[in-house]
């Protein structure tokens, strides 16, 4: 439940982000279109109930001018912030998925150059001698090289090279 709201939390933030901009730089001409449709559509209503008095002072066009600008950024702020928030969530998709693409090209070149810097110390090792090469055998080959009568031999070390002392009875 709670990966649900930090979810739609992160999608609220990512529609927020920038939106004021935005509505300040389009409330021209977004906010004065839906102003225009909304007044348009909403003018048969306001004439039956007398609300529609056009300003006839200097100070009441200017008061009609500060709530036109007003109304036309908060309508022009509220379609862009649902926009953005419907399109929240494919933009964070994508976002992250392109993030986890350089990640893994990025981790593809890390494994590739720490396998060239591995194979470079290997061939210096070799050839400071401070590592003998050892076989690369596999387990199931190792066991043909065994010597079949290693363990016959009670007296003998496991290598068959120094008998085994002999303990004072």
């Amino acid at each position: 439940m709670f990966r649900f709201f930090q979810f739609h939390w992160l999608c609220l933030k990512q529609a927020w982000r920038g939106c004021w901009t935005r509505a300040n730089e389009l409330a021209g001409a977004l906010g004065g279109l839906i102003l225009l449709v909304v007044l348009y559509s909403l003018s048969p209503w306001m004439r039956d109930r007398e609300l529609i008095d056009a300003p006839s002072t200097y100070w009441g066009a200017a008061g009609f001018a500060a709530g036109s600008a007003i109304a036309s950024t908060i309508l022009a702020f509220g379609v862009i912030f649902l926009l953005r928030l419907v399109l929240a969530p494919m933009q964070m998709y994508w976002s992250k998925n392109e993030k986890i693409g350089t990640l893994k090209q990025k981790l593809q070149e890390d494994r590739a150059r720490i396998e060239e810097l591995e194979t470079k110390l290997r061939a210096v090792e070799i050839e400071q001698n401070t590592i003998k090469p050892q076989p690369d055998w596999p387990i199931r080959e190792l066991f043909f090289h065994i010597r079949s009568d290693l363990l016959d031999d009670a007296t003998k070390h496991l290598c068959g090279l120094h008998p085994v002392p002999k303990t004072p009875s």
